[in-house]
């Protein structure tokens, strides 16, 4: 069986059914326009898709489909439009293989139009959007990009220094295989292990999202402008003040000075980069087919 899905022109979101034992608790709600007018709430994921109940029929917004892909393959079925879920999935893959350009153009689009990045201040907003590398060499050697392609690649992101008790030891103890994951942080000293903009990580971590080698993606970003510790006071102790607050100033409060608005610009810009390279990454697997729902590098398993 072909899947299909609805082809709406007044559609603003794609809107798929929930899948088997999804849980969509942690996902924030959103105020949807039903025929009729009726209002209901439904699930929002990070990628801009609305979540219905199991059995929903999908619908794909034409505006966005026809942009993005042009000239379409349609049948129609009691009299509606409905796209192939399959012509979708290689003609998305297709304009994303076109030319550096091309994906430059769409990363551009994501970047304006994604919900998840709507609100970010413009300099934040400038920095997401970057020529893609045009391939992994630096990432790691010969073998370890063959295993890649073969098995997948988790992303570990803010690493710190590479020393002690880290995620990649421990994933190794519990039987999985070290090499499929990459690791990384700007204290490791290399271009390629620096997100910021003067950095490589960006493009290269680009080029593995677009070529949808990642199977996970994992990073706590840096807090030292988010630190809750500075939002506490200590008897005797002179602490750092706060930088952001609730209602207006999650980008930076007023009255900031110069070297604090530059932190701050710097901590939003690595933590909107990680979360773009997330979206990239999910849009074109699922576009590709190849999202499952966990990721075998031996004995470990993500959800």
């Amino acid at each position: 069986m072909v899947n299909k899905g609805l082809l709406d022109s007044g559609a603003t979101h794609p809107l798929r059914a929930k899948r088997k034992g999804e849980r969509l608790h942690h996902l924030p709600k959103v105020k949807v326009t039903l025929a009729g007018d009726k209002e209901i709430y439904m699930a929002l994921t990070p990628t801009g898709v609305i979540v219905g109940e199991e059995g929903t029929e999908p619908i794909v917004p034409m505006g966005l489909l026809t942009a993005v892909l042009g000239k379409l393959e349609l049948v129609v079925e009691a009299g509606c439009p409905m796209v192939s879920q399959a012509a979708k999935a290689v003609k998305v893959v297709k304009s994303l293989k076109t030319g550096e350009d091309s994906e430059v153009a769409w990363l551009k689009r994501l970047v304006d139009e994604h919900p998840a990045l709507q609100g970010i201040p413009e300099e934040v907003k400038r920095s997401l959007v970057e020529k893609p590398a045009p391939n992994i060499l630096p990432l790691g050697n010969r073998r370890r990009r063959k295993l890649w392609r073969t098995k997948g690649m988790m992303i570990h992101a803010f690493l710190g220094k590479n020393e002690g008790y880290t995620l990649g030891r421990a994933f190794h103890e519990v039987g999985g295989d070290r090499r499929l994951m990459h690791e990384f942080d700007i204290t490791h000293g290399t271009p390629e292990a620096d997100l910021s903009p003067e950095g490589e990580a960006y493009p290269l971590l680009l080029r593995a999202a677009l070529d949808g080698l990642v199977k996970g993606w994992i990073a706590g970003p840096p807090c030292r402008t988010r630190s809750v510790l500075r939002h506490l006071e200590v008897p005797g102790e002179a602490m750092p003040r706060p930088l952001r607050s609730w209602n207006g100033g999650e980008f930076g409060i007023e009255g900031l000075s110069n070297f604090e608005k530059e932190q701050v610009t710097l901590d939003d810009t690595l933590l909107m980069r990680f979360l773009v390279l997330y979206i990239v990454s999910e849009t074109v697997r699922r576009a590709a087919g190849l999202v499952t729902n966990h990721f075998d590098p031996g004995a470990a398993c993500l959800t």
